[in-house]
């Protein structure tokens, strides 16, 4: 995923003025059409008509013509000025709001190496509860308890404020789905080791399997969110997959059953950039 630079939003002036000034010509016709008539039923009422005879319904009506042409002008200007104000609060608006997401993004990268970090360490227990469920079918996560990987709130804060910070949907939902991952594999841990309070689960290897997965997407999805959030210019090149995510995570089997359903997973959904 590419960095996109937001456009500033603003108010084009040009279809309110154009209106306005419809509105304005529209107020000076009927004036100038009454004051019209009335100049030409003066000459037609006195052919020899003096030329203050004939000028004198431009006296009587140079009040309305003033009226009919400083009203609309004022509303115009009026209008122009309180369009011109809300379009200047809108560009100051887009502004912080741009700082704030370069704010945000330029914390990325430390954030997506701790994201990693969970990762590993989450992978490096399931491979030896991997190892325990396939000697004995099944593992009790009552062997792990006190030993769940733990991501600092601090880090998950750090996600959603750039959750809220994108500039494009498709950058939000990057982080959103990698927040949503993270929360469920927090979730099964707890429930696993018994850390939720209830008794720890039994895993099999199937169920083990499925969980080392899920490590390695998250650890994919934060590579490829820390290869987006780097410096403009740098090519972001192809985004990591759960499979390319096992062997990052020191998984050298690619017969194994996690390659294989890493393998499911991301012909069915694919991670992107």
């Amino acid at each position: 995923m590419t960095e996109t630079s937001a456009a500033s939003p603003t108010i084009s002036l040009t279809g309110p003025m154009a209106g306005l000034a419809g509105l304005l010509v529209l107020a000076l016709f009927m004036p100038a059409y009454d004051l019209g008539v009335a100049i030409l039923a003066a000459s037609k009422d006195d052919a020899g008509a003096s030329l203050p005879a004939v000028i004198s319904p431009i006296v009587r009506e140079w009040q309305s013509l003033l009226g009919a042409l400083f009203t609309p002008l004022a509303a115009v200007l009026g209008a122009w000025a309180v369009l011109r104000q809300i379009q200047e609060n809108n560009a100051h608006e887009a502004a912080r709001l741009r700082r704030v997401w370069r704010a945000r993004r330029a914390a990325m990268p430390m954030v997506m190496s701790r994201v990693c970090d969970y990762a590993e360490r989450s992978a490096a227990l399931l491979r030896e509860a991997r190892a325990t469920a396939e000697s004995e079918h099944v593992v009790v996560g009552s062997r792990f308890a006190g030993k769940a990987p733990q991501l600092e709130e601090v880090t998950l804060n750090h996600i959603l404020a750039m959750v809220e910070a994108a500039q494009t949907d498709r950058e939000a939902n990057a982080y959103q789905q990698l927040l949503h991952e993270l929360q469920v594999h927090a979730s099964r841990w707890r429930g696993f080791s018994g850390a939720s309070g209830q008794q720890p689960e039994r895993y099999f290897p199937h169920d083990v399997d499925t969980e080392i997965v899920d490590a390695a997407e998250i650890y994919a999805r934060a590579s490829n969110l820390l290869v987006m959030a780097r410096p403009e210019g740098h090519a972001p090149g192809l985004p990591m997959s759960r499979y390319n995510g096992l062997f990052a995570l020191g998984f050298r089997d690619d017969t194994a059953p996690p390659f294989k359903l890493a393998i499911a997973f991301d012909q069915s959904s694919p991670l992107l950039n």
